[in-house]
């Protein structure tokens, strides 16, 4: 199944039919809906969906967004503060809901952060600057993941709670959870969490949402090689995001950075949700020619070609 996010339309447009009627001129007939959307806005959409003119994959948790704040992290759901996971589990909660309503199969969520100082956004100013094998940059890097491993359990332990309350939510409605690897190295999950949450929900409805953009980055970052992602984690894999990379500037349109898409296609399933999650804007040859790659390159029939044309 391949989709475009309404991330690539959302900032041109809150028309669904608009964002609708784009994504079809580019090859899609199946969107994920962003967590930018508004109340207003996704009910255009359920209209859309009821009268066949959409489907809908995937929703990206929080949808619709929250009135009085904004994005995926208004609320964290590893949260030390009671009352701000409650209500990261509330929200999402309201998500599952109207991914059910789509008929989507999953929502993808982000799982909170580790309560510390921001020290990513330093490792990436050292990157741009090309000082990435000095030995500044490893210091920061060491001190990071070490503040980081001291404080990361008491977080991973809060998510377990939230997590266990939205799986008894969401499997009754046959919605799957989809636990998104982080860009940042402050964010739930690390590398090594993933496997831990898994198996913590070992037979329950959630799985590893894996993000190229993310995981590309951090192999840029010198955290974790971006194929030891899909090595681990492939088999419980629910979905992907897809766009390209310039060094660690993601979220772009497939073909205009420098990722090899073709090394994803060994790992992916005829049932990964497939989603293209582009942001920064191109022109539109240059969209339809990616999004076209994109379809030719990781698709699973054996006649389909991978190349650039």
């Amino acid at each position: 199944m391949f989709a475009l996010s309404t991330a690539w339309g959302v900032k041109r447009s809150k028309d669904p039919a608009e964002l609708i009627a784009e994504a079809r001129r580019l090859g899609f007939r199946c969107m994920e809906l962003h967590h930018s959307l508004s109340l207003t806005t996704v009910a255009g959409f359920l209209d859309a969906a009821e009268k066949g003119e959409v489907t809908v994959s995937s929703l990206h948790n929080f949808c619709p967004s929250i009135m009085w704040a904004s994005g995926p992290d208004a609320y964290s759901p590893s949260s030390l503060d009671a009352r701000e996971r409650s209500m990261a589990v509330k929200k999402a909660k309201d998500t599952i809901d109207m991914a059910a309503r789509f008929g989507a199969k999953a929502v993808v969520m982000h799982s909170g952060r580790v309560d510390m100082k921001d020290m990513t956004s330093a490792l990436i100013a050292l990157y741009n600057n090309g000082l990435k094998d000095t030995p500044r940059y490893g210091r920061i890097k060491g001190k990071l993941l070490a503040r980081r491993e001291k404080k990361h359990q008491r977080h991973l332990d809060a998510l377990y709670k939230s997590l266990d309350e939205l799986v008894a939510h969401s499997e009754p409605k046959g919605v799957k959870i989809g636990i998104e690897n982080r860009y940042s190295v402050e964010d739930i999950p690390s590398f090594e969490e993933i496997k831990l949450i898994l198996d913590e929900f070992a037979g329950a409805n959630v799985g590893y949402w894996h993000d190229v953009g993310h995981a590309q980055c951090s192999e840029e970052l010198d955290i974790v090689a971006h194929e030891s992602y899909l090595q681990a984690y492939s088999s419980r894999m629910l979905g992907i995001h897809l766009h390209d990379v310039i060094g660690v500037s993601d979220h772009r349109v497939p073909l205009t950075g420098e990722f090899d898409f073709r090394k994803l296609k060994p790992y992916l399933s005829r049932d990964t949700i497939k989603v293209v999650e582009a942001f920064v804007s191109a022109p539109e040859e240059q969209v339809v020619e990616g999004m076209s790659f994109i379809r030719d390159c990781l698709s699973l029939d054996d006649e389909e070609a991978c190349s650039t044309g």
